[in-house]
């Protein structure tokens, strides 16, 4: 047995003589509701409203990556073209979904204050934002490249690498990554 499976074995071990491994403790169920509240509601948001200049403008600035980059590409309000595709940028593509995301984490995590809570969200939404840009270049690029079932491939794959981005950042703006990398000594609890 490997060396992290026996870890993980001896971690569900302790874990269950504590009580239900799968149990959810007062604090955990007080995080979830805050965070599914808050996210339902700016997600619902995010698609109640129209976001028409915000989602021209990162037509405008993808349509700059794409020609950079060698693709020619034109667009048209919300709509880019480019090697007779043509792909329309929704409120969904515009990063606020990940950006609402990071919000609600950081709205249910206890014990940050609310300037850091605010000075995160802004780093996060930023960073958020640029690497949308990169995602939808490249998931265009690939339609343009390698035919619909690329993108197609692409865009789902690239959906799950937003996930994993924003709960890097959220990791990283509450310190759980060092919670995480840190090693408990013996006899510590």
């Amino acid at each position: 047995m490997a060396m992290r499976e026996k870890s993980n074995v001896i971690l569900m071990k302790k874990r269950s003589a504590k009580g239900n491994f799968l149990s959810i403790r007062p604090g955990e169920n007080d995080f979830l509701l805050k965070f599914l509240a808050a996210f339902a509601f700016l997600f619902l948001v995010v698609l109640a409203f129209p976001m028409r200049p915000l989602l021209t403008l990162i037509a405008q600035l993808v349509t700059a990556i794409l020609n950079a980059a060698g693709t020619g590409a034109l667009s048209q309000g919300t709509v880019i073209y480019s090697h007779g595709l043509f792909f329309e940028i929704v409120n969904e593509c515009s990063s606020l979904v990940m950006i609402s995301l990071l919000a609600a984490l950081l709205y249910a995590t206890e014990g940050m204050r609310l300037h850091i809570k605010a000075r995160s969200l802004a780093i996060g939404a930023a960073v958020l934002f640029l690497f949308n840009l990169a995602r939808l270049s490249a998931t265009i690029e690939a339609g343009v490249n390698y035919g619909n079932s690329a993108l197609d491939a692409i865009h789902f794959l690239l959906w799950i690498v937003d996930a994993v981005v924003v709960i890097a950042l959220w990791a990283y703006f509450t310190g759980l990554h060092k919670e995480i990398g840190r090693e408990r000594k013996p006899g510590r609890k």
